[in-house]
């Protein structure tokens, strides 16, 4: 049976980005919520704009696809600049949607550690730490914080614990699927399905027999 797995570098550098924001919401003062949310509003802007100017320069042969790809463009921009000029009212939301992103990353980190039996010392820290972050995401949501400071502090922390938790994990997972590759087990998504190539090598010979 295949099992369904992120790519480990897409783990490694996603781990890298969350860590050096956790680092920066913790040392910086003037690293807030709102300021994440800015960054975040900018980064969506220019992506709005590139694409934008990208799509008229290369424009499709199918009008639809064009139209549509230009307005969800120029929807980026819009919504980019809203956050990046007025991210105060957006505070609350994203605490909300950042804690619901950290339960939905533990829930992956626990699906791709249990993906591989028998599961190891390393792989049963996992589980830990994933339900860790299950539990951190919850109490983002419930947001009984009595300050925007110790918001931010507690942020940084999270994403710094999620962020080392991908990286480690990322090594982790090379090699439990070098493992798997020496074995002989099942391929695990992009990895080429040994058993199929070598149904059609013994489907080969069996023609070659009866005839």
């Amino acid at each position: 049976m295949k099992k369904s797995i992120i790519p480990p570098n897409v783990i490694f550098y996603l781990g890298l980005v969350a860590f050096a924001l956790g680092i920066s919401s913790i040392t910086i003062p003037e690293f807030t919520i709102e300021t994440i949310i800015i960054i975040i509003g900018i980064v969506i802007a220019l992506g709005g704009i590139i694409t934008f100017i990208l799509r008229l320069r290369n424009k499709s042969d199918k009008m639809f696809l064009q139209v549509l790809q230009l307005v969800g463009s120029g929807l980026n921009v819009v919504l980019g600049a809203v956050l990046a000029l007025i991210p105060d009212v957006f505070v609350e939301i994203f605490i909300i949607i950042f804690g619901a992103t950290i339960i939905l990353g533990g829930i992956a980190q626990l699906v791709m550690t249990l993906s591989f039996t028998p599961i190891s010392n390393t792989g049963k820290m996992f589980i830990g730490l994933a339900l860790v972050m299950l539990i951190a995401g919850t109490i983002l949501i419930i947001n009984s914080f009595e300050s925007d400071e110790i918001v931010t502090k507690y942020f940084g922390i999270v994403i710094c614990v999620y962020g080392l938790t991908n990286i480690m994990m990322s090594f982790w997972l090379r090699n439990e699927i070098s493992n798997l590759k020496k074995s002989g087990a099942p391929a695990i998504n992009d990895f080429p399905d040994n058993n199929d190539n070598d149904g059609g090598d013994s489907g080969n010979s069996d023609d070659g027999g009866e005839g």
